[in-house]
């Protein structure tokens, strides 16, 4: 079995960004939680010019990101992305599908400016803490059939999903630590 490799890139990248990653796959091969193949980098690409007129508009090189995910089914439970550019990492919870940093920032947000070795130092450290945070899973049962559940940092209560469909306006009938202390 091949295993993926943390923060996989397919092209080459400029040094500094090749830097910042290099810290990156260290710093997660040595004690993150979860799979490389969890983790991913966006660049703008070359040949698009609207794509790279948008990136630099924004002031974005690259984009570093990592799903975090339930090792019972594999939900994606939330996504944390790291723009680096100018500089600066600028990093929250990401929207899934379109990767965009929330308009108002989260409890999960950060921020760190500064040499790329120092940005990719902090950003590692951010990375690591929020995947590590304790997860409990609550759930809503009719009868003994699970209706609804809900996912949340057991630490602030903060909501990362739901599924189901029912009401959750009462306590929910059981709560499972998915991860964490």
């Amino acid at each position: 079995m091949v295993m993926a490799e943390w923060f996989e890139y397919d092209r080459p990248l400029a040094p500094h960004l090749a830097a910042f990653v290099a810290i990156l796959r260290r710093r997660a091969a040595a004690a993150w939680p979860g799979d490389p193949a969890d983790t991913y980098l966006l660049l703008p690409d070359p040949q698009d010019d609207a794509d790279v007129a948008a990136w630099n508009a924004d002031g974005h090189e690259m984009l570093a990101w990592a799903d975090a995910v339930d090792g019972v089914d594999g939900r994606v439970l939330f996504c944390l992305g790291a723009y680096l550019g100018g500089g600066r990492v600028r990093g929250d919870q990401i929207h899934s599908t379109i990767l965009d940093l929330p308009k108002q920032p989260t409890e999960l947000a950060f921020e760190v400016a500064g040499a790329v070795e120092e940005c990719a130092e902090a950003t590692a450290s951010w990375f690591e803490a929020q995947l590590r945070r304790p997860i409990v899973r609550q759930e809503w049962l009719r009868g003994d059939i699970v209706q609804v559940q809900r996912w949340r940092f057991a630490d602030t209560g903060m909501e990362l999903i739901q599924t189901g469909f029912g009401t959750t306006d009462q306590p929910p009938h059981r709560t499972v630590r998915v991860r964490g202390a």
